[in-house]
């Protein structure tokens, strides 16, 4: 089954919209329904975001319009190509809209969303951006919240509900599958080609660590024996599992515990010395920006480049 693109009714402002009635027409460009939420009264409407501010422990509230724009320019390069960016926003509003959806915090204690990119997805304020950009803030600006205003109220939506839209800096050329880091098969999360990522300078990584370093931080997982064991690989190269002594760790624990930028690596070990050789930067799930960039660059409209990371 293919991801829905949905496009919620703007009511003045922008309005998160669930549960979603609909009138559904066949987009012929895509092959994906794009549905409109045409009854305000049947809807849940909310106007603004309150993001936890994970460095000060504040929440911060913002439109909704506003926190896309800030989640977009925190999470994406803002000199990639417009159709990249407006794929970004998609994505974004989608993955914000399912935080909603699944929240564990019914009561917006802690707020509707953290600023983690870690935990949830970054996000940037007005004048964080200015700190970032300096003297190119009012292009850089401009250019991120016509990409965001162009995709109003656009989300990714599976089975009648807003899909997990992770995503990832770049990927070892391959992306990664739902089911091989999480164990859960989710149709729209499957290793595709990530075509670009390949070109990237920064795709190619090295952690070195002494023995003696490389034991010490085995200790602190608890692991006390520290032979090396083979490794699991997935069909499209991501460690699924590996063994140190006699814990079984998967790729994700293993970027966790050796600060590595992605569990597509290659371990060489010598008299004295553990080396990482790690091809990628993020989990590999879903889409991958430098690819998005890249494809938008060769042509790929935003809808194209979602199409393709969660097909």
């Amino acid at each position: 089954m293919k991801i829905y693109m949905i496009l919620a009714t703007v009511l003045m402002t922008v309005l998160i919209v669930f549960p979603l009635t609909s009138a559904v027409r066949q987009d012929s460009d895509t092959g994906s329904e794009i549905t409109n939420a045409h009854d305000a009264s049947e809807t849940t409407e909310k106007e603004t975001v309150n993001v936890l501010r994970v460095s000060s422990g504040k929440v911060e509230s913002t439109t909704v319009m506003d926190y896309i724009i800030g989640a977009v320019a925190c999470e994406m390069p803002a000199s990639f190509d417009e159709e990249a960016l407006k794929a970004q926003a998609v994505a974004s509003f989608t993955y914000f809209k399912w935080i909603l959806a699944n929240s564990d915090n019914p009561n917006n204690e802690f707020g509707d969303i953290t600023d983690s990119s870690s935990t949830h997805q970054g996000y940037l304020n007005k004048q964080e951006m200015m700190d970032k950009w300096g003297d190119k803030f009012d292009y850089y600006y401009e250019k991120i919240k016509s990409a965001v205003n162009s995709v109003e109220g656009e989300y990714l939506c599976y089975n009648g509900s807003p899909v997990l839209s992770v995503f990832d800096a770049l990927s070892s050329g391959m992306t990664n599958s739902s089911e091989d880091v999480w164990g859960d098969t989710l149709p729209y999360l499957v290793s595709v080609n990530a075509p670009g990522d390949k070109l990237s300078s920064d795709i190619d990584s090295t952690v070195n660590y002494t023995k003696v370093e490389f034991e010490k931080i085995c200790r602190k997982e608890g692991i006390t024996s520290f032979t090396i064991g083979e490794s699991v690989i997935s069909d499209s190269g991501y460690v699924k599992s590996i063994t140190i002594g006699d814990k079984k760790l998967n790729g994700t624990e293993m970027c966790r515990i050796f600060s590595l930028k992605s569990p597509v690596f290659e371990i060489e070990e010598s008299d004295d010395e553990i080396i990482f050789h790690v091809k990628g930067k993020g989990h590999g799930i879903g889409m991958s920006q430098y690819s998005a960039d890249f494809m938008a660059r060769q042509g790929s409209d935003y809808k194209e480049i979602l199409a393709h990371f969660y097909a």
